[in-house]
């Protein structure tokens, strides 16, 4: 869909009639009953419409759109769920490209290679986030108006490369007595709130173009260079594959970090500056970020591991720093709804940057949050999708 971003009630209505346009036979009020099963892989499907007797269908290839916890895959054991998994995951880059981790196997046709496992990789786990008791200075609380943490246990799912998301672990945030936290915590108390005329005009339109998720972000810059540097289908299936395993481990790496050491924001940082013990920290209970603050606890910095681990994969992937391109975004303000690199490093630097200036972040967390982005990134080259 582009730069959209559909209600799901929408987009269904779309993609149902636009398949009907195109020549699907299309059956609503059916229902699914029963996967048929042969060699443990899914090849039909025995269902019925309302009223009428059940009937079999069988395809070369069954998909089951309905998401990995209802019905389809409910119905599938779980070494169905995974033998269907590894016949679709990546299968376009990995006829030429097999990865070595997992123990690649070698099915069907010559040169056909399936991706490792992703059935059952718990990312969609339901968890409750439970805030420390008593809270003490520096724990994390609930920042208005989003008070909940979104996915907390996303840091427990399995990664594509790194081996949990406990492998790389920062070290802890610094202590809330030292100078160096008092300078990061001064730096996004002036830069970070709202409406603050501290800010350069540019540094406020790149607070809010980076705002948007960075999976759609991305993910529309490859398509921009993929076209721009007319890659191959292979070579760009092949990018698309390794920079999303890329994004999908860092976040599930600063996911367990942000769980595990659940550190305030600067929003009560800032507001409960008397309470922290540091004599050049200053209280102003009346702080506001530029931005709604996201869900989540505070260090590292989610974008900053993100576009850092994207944009060294996409270095590796392309074999140079020296990528130009210009793109919008969703989020971006009027006044500046396009932005222009000429390097990766550079887009990866400004999209650290922008944390601070929206208030979200302090400097520590976002260089901590870089190099972690740079460690996973050379597992993710270095281990999958290899060239041969």
């Amino acid at each position: 869909m582009g730069d959209f971003c559909p209600r799901r009630t929408v987009l269904d209505a779309l993609l149902l009639n636009a398949a009907a346009e195109s020549g699907v036979e299309v059956r609503e009020g059916f229902t699914v009953d029963e996967l048929l099963v042969a060699a443990d892989t899914v090849v039909g499907i025995r269902g019925h419409a309302r009223g009428m007797t059940p009937v079999d269908e069988r395809a070369r290839i069954v998909i089951g759109a309905d998401g990995v916890l209802v019905r389809c895959s409910n119905r599938a054991s779980p070494g169905v769920r995974r033998s269907a998994c590894r016949r679709v995951c990546l299968l376009l880059v990995l006829q030429r490209y097999p990865t070595e981790r997992h123990r690649a196997v070698h099915t069907g046709p010559p040169r056909l290679w399936c991706a490792p496992t992703r059935a059952n990789d718990n990312m969609l786990v339901p968890r409750e986030y439970v805030p420390r008791e008593p809270l003490e200075p520096g724990d994390y609380r609930f920042v208005p108006s989003l008070e909940f943490v979104y996915r907390p246990a996303f840091g427990n799912a399995v990664p594509f490369a790194i081996g949990s998301g406990g492998e790389f672990l920062p070290a802890p945030p610094p202590d809330l007595r030292t100078w160096g936290y008092a300078l990061s915590v001064a730096e996004t108390k002036a830069f970070g709130r709202q409406h603050r005329t501290f800010r350069r005009q540019d540094q406020t339109e790149f607070a809010a173009w980076w705002l948007e998720f960075n999976e759609i972000h991305w993910n529309r810059i490859m398509r921009q260079l993929t076209e721009t540097r007319r890659l191959p289908l292979l070579e760009a299936v092949r990018m698309f594959a390794l920079v999303n395993m890329a994004n999908t481990d860092a976040t599930v790496a600063v996911w367990y970090a942000k769980n595990h050491y659940d550190f305030w924001r600067p929003f009560h940082a800032i507001r409960l500056a008397d309470a922290d013990g540091n004599p050049f920290t200053e209280a102003d209970p009346d702080w506001v970020s530029e931005h709604i603050v996201p869900p989540l606890q505070e260090y590292p910095s989610a974008h900053a591991i993100q576009c850092q681990a994207i944009t060294r994969t996409l270095r590796a992937v392309l074999g140079t720093d020296r990528v130009s391109f210009a793109t919008q975004s969703t989020t971006a303000l009027p006044s500046n709804p396009i932005r222009s690199f000429t390097r990766l490093s550079a887009a990866s630097r400004e999209c650290r940057e922008s944390r601070i200036m929206a208030g979200f972040h302090y400097r520590f967390s976002v260089n901590v949050g870089a190099r972690m982005g740079n460690r996973i990134a050379s597992r993710i080259v270095d281990t999958q999708l290899l060239q041969r």
